[in-house]
């Protein structure tokens, strides 16, 4: 089958992941919390299963977007749990202020450089392994969803991502492994 092309991933997207767009906009309004950022999360959507290494293999579009969707929700949740947020009163003004948690330089040209060492790692995982080891720790797709996803058992996703997690650690420095 080879390497897909860049067309490929767009036909893909055009064809079984934007006709959904409306269902998951639909979703998303319904909930009040996320309605300034629906065009957000699915700008972000749309990347990151643009990224997806093998989307012929996903066999429900629909399904797949509801999931990364979802996904982006937790990491949001999580993140805003997380910032350090409190407020300035000044002159009777109420200021928001949001502590500025992005990495340094530094910290980017590392991350990038340990990411090009997973990259690799995951190159040479078997094609199931790099398969699920992607939807759970890359992608953070849970055990069932992964499952449904690639159309195999649970029991099969939890030892095909301890072996992928495996050939990491084998592969990797300690920092790395201990990230994931």
């Amino acid at each position: 089958m080879g390497k897909p092309q860049q067309s490929d991933r767009v036909a893909w997207l055009i064809s079984e992941i934007m006709p959904h767009e409306r269902d998951i906009r639909f979703y998303l309004g319904r909930q009040p919390r996320y309605a300034c950022e629906i065009d957000d999360f699915v700008q972000d959507a749309y990347l990151r299963m643009y990224a997806v290494p093998d989307f012929r293999k996903i066999r429900s579009g629909r399904a797949y977007f509801f999931v990364v969707v979802k996904n982006i929700i937790r990491e949001c949740a999580r993140k805003s749990k997380v910032a350090d947020r409190y407020i300035l009163e000044l002159d009777g003004c109420v200021l928001e202020r949001v502590e500025d948690n992005r990495p340094s330089q530094e910290h980017l040209l590392l991350w990038r450089h340990e990411w090009q060492r997973l990259e690799r790692a995951m190159d040479d995982m078997p094609e199931r392994c790099r398969e699920v080891f992607i939807q759970r720790r890359v992608l953070g797709t849970s055990q069932r969803e992964t499952a449904e996803l690639l159309n195999i058992s649970e029991n099969v996703v939890e030892k095909e991502a301890a072996r992928g997690l495996q050939m990491i650690a084998h592969a990797a420095p300690d920092e790395t492994v201990a990230a994931l």
